[in-house]
């Protein structure tokens, strides 16, 4: 409604905010994102991570807790019909990481030894190198100007 002030007209808009819950349900987030959410979660309480990682008071945390609530995680001992299969999958696991501590180890090596090979070659050459220079050239060389006084 315009009002009219040292001559001037003035405009007042007025806006009018919406309830918190009505923001609330404009937030989706896909199934991918609420799990995403959820595996960070199950994945920090895992490895017994004692930091606070999440805001609980955002609308994809909440979206988060109803889709847990809807769709909760089967218990671990189901992703495996028998101990021996769990067993098996374990003996795999293991073969996999020792490999991979193999693997990682010989990258390890071969790169100490490309390093040091280098650093053995720049001291050759830096040995076999007549350096001619001006003993007044160095530390200590450059003067201050005499002070005039």
């Amino acid at each position: 409604m315009p009002s009219k002030s040292n001559g001037k007209l003035k405009a007042t808009i007025q806006v009018e905010e919406e309830p918190v819950q009505q923001q609330q349900q404009q937030h989706q987030f896909s199934n991918q994102e609420l799990a995403e959410c959820l595996f960070k979660e199950d994945l920090a309480e895992a490895l017994q991570f004692d930091i606070d990682y999440f805001d609980k008071s955002t609308p994809l945390w909440q979206a988060a807790k109803e889709y847990r609530a809807q769709l909760p995680a089967p218990p671990f001992y189901e992703l495996y019909p028998s101990e021996e299969m769990f067993l098996e999958h374990q003996k795999i696991q293991m073969k996999l990481f020792l490999d991979r501590q193999a693997t990682n180890l010989a990258i390890f090596r071969l790169q100490k030894n490309i390093h040091e090979y280098k650093m053995e070659q720049v001291n050759r050459n830096t040995q076999n190198l007549d350096l001619d220079l001006d003993p007044g050239f160095g530390p200590g060389s450059v003067q201050d100007p005499p002070k005039q006084g």
